[in-house]
């Protein structure tokens, strides 16, 4: 009875914030987005609107709804133009759209490439960064670009299942058939349950 109004409505954004988080995880995507919005103007604890804003923008990606994601991501780029995360994602999703839309609409590749490159420029040894180029580098089948920046993530990423089965495409690509076999028993290795490796 003492909580002031304040608190509890934060606590109570807090909890909006996190069924949200639940619901997009469970593919109710658009239970997740009425949340979502229902806290844009007072988002919990710490974040900002274009926090919320982000993960709007996120869910519509994997709802590919690409035209409503890109809106979101080009608009928080204007308010925050150095963050590298915001860069990263909204490039993945040009990316994304250009896989998705059958690869008709080369400018979102050639759009999202230059994002990650800029946001790559900004912090050079972000392992999602590099990670997402050499997958950029091999949809534009530049194969040795794309070695290289799975090379870079090494250090970062030897427990990602998914970048071991990345690699282990690479390496097929490439006519590396004991080296793929190698970096596909590695993605089996630490998860059995990823069928790409399979």
């Amino acid at each position: 009875n003492n909580i002031p109004y304040k608190t509890l409505l934060e606590m109570k954004n807090e909890a909006i914030f996190r069924m949200a988080i639940s619901y997009r995880h469970l593919n109710l995507y658009d239970d997740s987005l009425k949340l979502f919005y229902s806290i844009t103007s007072m988002p919990p604890n710490d974040l900002k609107t274009d926090d919320i804003l982000f993960q709007i923008a996120y869910t519509y990606q994997i709802m590919n709804e690409f035209t409503e994601a890109q809106n979101i991501y080009n608009d928080i780029c204007q308010h925050c133009p150095d963050n590298v995360a915001i860069m990263t994602q909204f490039g993945w999703a040009l990316i994304t759209h250009y896989m998705f839309d059958n690869k008709n609409s080369i400018s979102y590749l050639n759009e999202g490439l230059r994002l990650l490159l800029e946001a790559l420029d900004k912090c050079k040894t972000d392992p999602l960064v590099l990670f997402l180029l050499g997958k950029t580098m091999m949809i534009k089948e530049d194969y040795q670009a794309a070695y290289s920046y799975f090379k870079n993530c090494l250090n970062f990423w030897t427990d990602s299942t998914s970048f071991w089965c990345d690699f282990g495409v690479l390496y097929c690509k490439n006519k590396q058939y004991q080296d793929a076999l190698v970096a596909f028993q590695r993605a089996v290795y630490l998860s059995q349950d990823l069928i790409e490796a399979w």
